[in-house]
């Protein structure tokens, strides 16, 4: 089909090919559909690698109806649950398409008293225009392929995590 260079579905980033999801594991098109700047949808039924949690692949289970393709299957969006062998609820695809920004106000750090050298983080979140993200989903992609979920509270500060340290972890909000 023709590309179609807007990936939103009212609001939220539709899903393309290679979108990986919560848990870590890589999303596939299998369907006819739209096509993104040569990336194509993903619509509900398509197909993940194995879940690194679980080690089953995923399906993805809904979409949003507003948008779908010419079978008449709804388009992935940021957040649409996958099913694998994880509790439900914890894969879901992440969409990063071109997300709303944000941006780290400050991160906080406190050893861990173990052999290794791993410290626990938390970060505080904002928009551009320096308002707090709070009560919002998000995810965090660790350097070791790993992820972590949370919400973000008040005062738009991440649950503690434990990382060797704040580099090279990519932070997904997801804006519903």
């Amino acid at each position: 089909m023709n590309d179609n260079r807007w990936s939103g579905v009212h609001g939220k980033n539709s899903g393309l090919d290679g979108d990986k999801t919560s848990t870590g594991a890589v999303c596939y098109a299998g369907s006819q559909g739209w096509s993104v700047n040569g990336r194509r949808k993903l619509y509900v039924g398509d197909k993940t690698s194995p879940c690194p949690k679980c080690g089953q692949p995923g399906v993805i289970a809904s979409g949003d109806l507003r948008q779908t393709n010419p079978q008449g299957r709804a388009v992935a969006v940021n957040g649409s649950p996958v099913r694998c062998g994880c509790a439900t609820g914890t894969n879901f695809v992440i969409a990063a398409g071109n997300p709303s920004t944000a941006k780290i106000v400050s991160v906080q750090s406190q050893s861990v008293q173990q052999s290794s050298s791993r410290n626990t983080l938390r970060f505080q979140c904002a928009d551009d225009d320096g308002r707090l993200i709070v009560d919002c989903r998000y995810v965090l992609m660790f350097p070791d392929g790993h992820s972590e979920t949370g919400n973000t509270d008040s005062q738009g500060m991440t649950e503690w995590h434990y990382a060797e340290s704040a580099e090279n972890i990519n932070m997904h909000i997801l804006m519903d």
